[in-house]
């Protein structure tokens, strides 16, 4: 029953760290964050680092977990990197 279980939330957590995909490929051909909000993109990647911190703390339990929260981690901070190269001079403010 846990094989299932884990398959579940492999399959979960990887339909939710892979759906930021096609926002990157958008910032990439765009060049432009215009829209987004740095602010939750901080935010975002610091519930990630947090939920990261939990599953290595219990890696023995939630392994898949911990698997698919690693790329969700590595995709937000992707995100916040296009953030930072790609934002006008004018919202630098904003950090």
């Amino acid at each position: 029953m846990k094989i299932f279980f884990d398959m579940i939330q492999l399959l979960g957590g990887l339909i939710l760290s892979l759906g930021y995909i096609p926002q990157i490929f958008k910032i990439f051909k765009t060049k432009s964050v215009d829209d987004f909000s740095f602010n939750t993109l901080k935010l975002v990647a610091f519930g990630i680092f947090c939920m990261e911190l939990y599953a290595i703390y219990n890696i023995k339990v939630a392994f898949m977990f911990f698997i698919t929260n690693t790329l969700a981690l590595a995709i937000q901070i992707i995100m916040v990197m296009l953030y930072m190269i790609y934002r006008k001079k004018e919202n630098i403010n904003d950090l």
